[in-house]
């Protein structure tokens, strides 16, 4: 199977010494200062530190920092499920290497619309990146290598994440259901809530680091906050989606189990009425301890949930999901009470 582009970098960037964010912090350097010297070549007697080139600067290599980290936690993720996994299905190591690698083909349409999009970015708004199309110079070179570099990167990343997702949708269709021991199960959960919290974290924060580089909020129009609403609603997709099908799983399985209960208390019910109508009254009375655990099974298989997460999964992320909601709809009802 050939390495695609995108995991050939995300390799040598793995294989640097060092933790992955100290090659975000070089990387946002080097970048930062080759968009200031083109700054400085075109305007000597203007130049000065911009927070927005930096904040451009970081954002490439924040997206393979992400895949870094989705990778490691996709990892973690199979270890865990190890106990469910079928002995005759796909091997733990054969999932792994597929969970972690991006298919070719998308990998070079990441490359083809990304370079494709970052150039159109530049050329249809280039206010939007410092430029002044009357004296263009150095840095409109600059913000076009920019552009391509951000675009390609985070499409990369994105069909890196898309693949991924596919994969444990994929994987749970095999793995064996015990509905007595699901905490394996549980597993991919954590992989799905990282990969939705780290799009909509990476969405918050570039409206939030550019808004404080430019001065001024970014979410100005309708179509911003709806786009940003998209990804958010897109970043929940990304936790939920890919566990419907486990759950579906679960619920037959718990839907078999609690049949099977229900017979066994009807069988003894049946065997108490039979007894007590014979005059047997002792032999019902034996019969007590098996009704009694006859119950309890309906009622354990009925307190069992099929949701494949724990509670704490779920809450954690709903809670980082709203915060940001949160705190938007504050701002903007006291920027809304100021103007007024």
């Amino acid at each position: 199977m050939r390495v695609s582009w995108f995991d050939a970098l995300l390799r040598r960037v793995h294989s640097l010494p060092g933790p992955p964010w100290v090659f975000v912090v070089v990387a946002t350097l080097a970048l930062a200062l080759a968009l200031h010297l083109a700054d400085f070549v075109d305007r000597p007697d203007r130049f000065h530190v911009r927070a927005d080139l930096v904040v451009g600067a970081a954002s490439p290599p924040i997206f393979v920092w992400l895949a870094l980290a989705l990778d490691r936690v996709a990892r973690r993720s199979v270890a865990r499920l190890r106990p469910a996994l079928d002995p005759n299905g796909e091997p733990e190591a054969v999932i792994t290497a597929d969970l972690t690698r991006t298919p070719n083909t998308h990998a070079w349409l990441a490359l083809v619309i990304g370079a494709v999009g970052g150039v159109a970015s530049v050329l249809q708004a280039p206010e939007n990146w410092g430029i002044d199309m009357a004296d263009p110079g150095l840095a409109y070179l600059a913000a076009l290598g920019l552009a391509v570099l951000t675009e390609v990167l985070l499409l990369g990343l994105l069909s890196h994440i898309v693949h991924q997702l596919r994969v444990v949708a994929r994987v749970h269709r095999g793995v064996r259901v015990d509905l007595f021991h699901l905490e394996p199960l549980y597993a991919f959960s954590i992989l799905t809530a990282a990969t939705g919290l780290a799009l909509l974290a990476l969405i918050i924060g570039l409206i939030v680091f550019l808004s404080l580089a430019i001065g001024t909020f970014l979410l100005v129009g309708t179509s911003d906050i709806a786009i940003t609403v998209v990804i958010a609603a897109l970043a929940v997709a990304c936790f939920f989606v890919p566990l419907v099908g486990l759950h579906g799983r679960i619920a037959d399985e718990k839907a078999a189990r609690m049949a099977d209960a229900q017979t066994t208390l009807a069988t003894v019910l049946a065997a108490v009425r039979t007894r007590v109508a014979d005059g047997d009254l002792d032999g019902a009375a034996k019969l007590k301890d098996a009704m009694l655990a006859a119950d309890a099974s309906v009622v354990a298989i009925a307190r069992i949930s099929t949701w494949p997460w724990r509670s704490e999964t779920l809450r954690g992320f709903v809670s980082a999901v709203l915060l940001p909601v949160g705190l938007f709809l504050a701002y903007e009802l006291l920027r809304r009470a100021l103007d007024g």
